[in-house]
């Protein structure tokens, strides 16, 4: 049986794009092989694997694989399976990631190799994206806060290969890319107790696992000079990247004029029919400005930012669970359809869309808004989510 979680929206023949969890009576071949070689790495006893949010995650079965054929179409199924599992990992917990096989190939023998085809891949899925870049996570590789990002959904990726020797913890038998996403982290940043933790267990069994020294290029996201692409696909050497090597991945933050896409890249003009302006959303435009409507996916998280200005926000359809920072305490309120939430200005909050998604309207009072988003360090310790 697959994965039984909720709207995978493939046929159960089409394996490919899928979602399945580690105990799953996967498909036949390479992929049960591949299957196989993962789980029993994360699950050995006589060599542990330093990651033991992965560890846990595969022994609670919340985590996620995925079989990625070779040959045309490959990259359509890879996109396809990341998108189902943007959609599904909020309601599957904290402890979840998604790991990608793929179909051996023979053109891929040494790390340079696979190295390239790992930025290939990821290049390719953010240009068959649609969705917007999400909002707090910078379009530029080289900045402290830009982690690669898909369907809306922020992700830290981790790349395994056969031609790994001493990094073994960047070693499988088949070529993997792991996409863990941001909200996982949550929680556990450099100054929190949980995070100190964790690292320090990570960090000791590196040591066990690795026939080299901890990497230097690892660093927390939002941490001053921190990059994380380097982070993504770590040599098997320690030798430091300049600084002056930049990402092979961009951001195209105009994706609708991504290449193939039939929309003109000049100015046209044509006739179309007008819709009907609702009275009530009429009578909530401002003197002068405009109002926002906002439509987003489940699991979607607005990170902590303040306006400059006073603003409303009424929810159309679904819901949003904010959270809002009051008087010094940290306060939580989830919000259904119908529900008009005012903020004064500069009033430091986030949100995360409910499991049917949120729609809503957002109106300035004042004027035009500016937002500020908060630095890592300055946000308030409570989980948005």
């Amino acid at each position: 049986m697959h994965s039984t979680d909720e709207d995978l929206g493939v046929a159960p023949s089409a394996w490919q794009g899928q979602l399945f969890k580690p105990d799953d009576a996967h498909p036949s071949g390479w992929p049960q092989a591949a299957a196989r070689a993962f789980t029993d790495r994360m699950t050995s006893e006589s060599a542990r694997f330093p990651c033991v949010f992965g560890v846990d995650a595969t022994r609670r079965g919340t985590l996620r694989l995925a079989f990625v054929a070779a040959g045309p179409g490959s990259d359509a199924a890879l996109a396809r399976a990341l998108e189902h599992f943007a959609r599904v990992a909020p309601s599957i917990g904290s402890r979840t990631s998604l790991v990608c096989l793929f179909e051996p190939d023979p053109a891929l023998a040494e790390l340079d190799d696979y190295r390239k085809e790992f930025w290939r891949r990821l290049q390719s899925l953010h240009d068959i994206d649609t969705s917007p870049w999400p909002n707090g996570v910078d379009v530029d590789p080289e900045s402290s806060t830009w982690e690669f990002s898909f369907a809306g959904t922020p992700f830290f990726v981790v790349a395994n290969t056969p031609a790994h020797r001493r990094r073994m913890s960047r070693h499988l038998d088949y070529f993997a890319i792991t996409f863990q996403p941001r909200f996982v982290f949550d929680n556990l940043g450099e100054n929190s107790k949980q995070g100190a933790n964790a690292r320090r267990v990570i960090r000791r069994r590196l040591a066990e696992y690795d026939d080299l020294a901890r990497t230097p290029t690892l660093g927390s996201f939002g941490a001053n000079g921190n990059r994380e692409w380097v982070q993504y696909f770590l040599e098997d050497h320690n030798d430091p990247i300049p600084a002056d090597v930049h990402s092979p991945f961009s951001v195209n933050t105009c994706p609708h004029l991504k290449k193939g896409s039939s929309m003109s890249t000049r100015t046209t003009f044509d006739s179309h029919e007008l819709p009907d302006l609702p009275a009530p959303l009429v009578h909530l435009l401002p003197q002068q400005g405009s109002i926002e409507l906002q439509n987003d996916s489940p699991g979607k998280t607005h990170d902590w930012h303040y306006h400059t200005v006073a603003e409303e926000l009424l929810v159309l359809a679904g819901s949003v669970m904010l959270v809002w920072k009051e008087q010094g305490a940290v306060e939580h309120r989830p919000c259904g359809a119908g529900t008009r939430i005012t903020l004064a200005a500069e009033t430091a909050h986030a949100s995360t869309a409910g499991p049917d998604g949120a729609v809503y309207l957002i109106r300035p009072l004042d004027g035009g808004a500016d937002t500020v988003w908060l630095a890592p360090d300055a946000r308030p310790a409570t989980n948005a989510a």
